[in-house]
């Protein structure tokens, strides 16, 4: 019998809180191995290499939506590995210019766990 695939997740962002947050959500579930979390996308393009997710979870400050510079320098490097971005400043127009930029899918920080579950087994579908 095949063993289920066990999806490989990457955290990125700076806010301790969040990380450990999903670094316990991620622990708990069956099909999901959380493989590093990194402060920067300087850091998540670094380790991603070696880390090999099948999914970046990038948490967005202000600063980094208005340029949006992180999600596309991480697209640009591994086009293969989804993206699922996270802000507390849900703006209609940026969450547009997100996916634009490569972005699978936005969860809003504070969103219940099983929508970000829900998210990272749908992008790796």
């Amino acid at each position: 019998m095949n063993q289920p695939h066990t999806i490989r997740v990457l955290i990125v962002g700076n806010h301790d809180l969040l990380q450990e947050s999903l670094s316990n959500l991620m622990s708990i579930q069956p099909d999901m191995e959380l493989v590093g979390t990194v402060l920067t996308n300087r850091d998540a393009i670094e380790h991603a290499v070696h880390l090999k997710p099948d999914v970046a979870l990038i948490d967005l400050s202000i600063s980094e939506m208005e340029s949006l510079v992180p999600i596309q320098h991480f697209h640009q490097a591994f086009p293969h590995i989804p993206i699922i971005a996270t802000s507390g400043f849900p703006r209609k127009e940026l969450i547009e210019n997100m996916i634009d930029a490569g972005v699978k899918r936005y969860i809003k920080r504070g969103d219940t766990a099983v929508s970000i579950v829900n998210a990272i087994r749908e992008v790796c579908q």
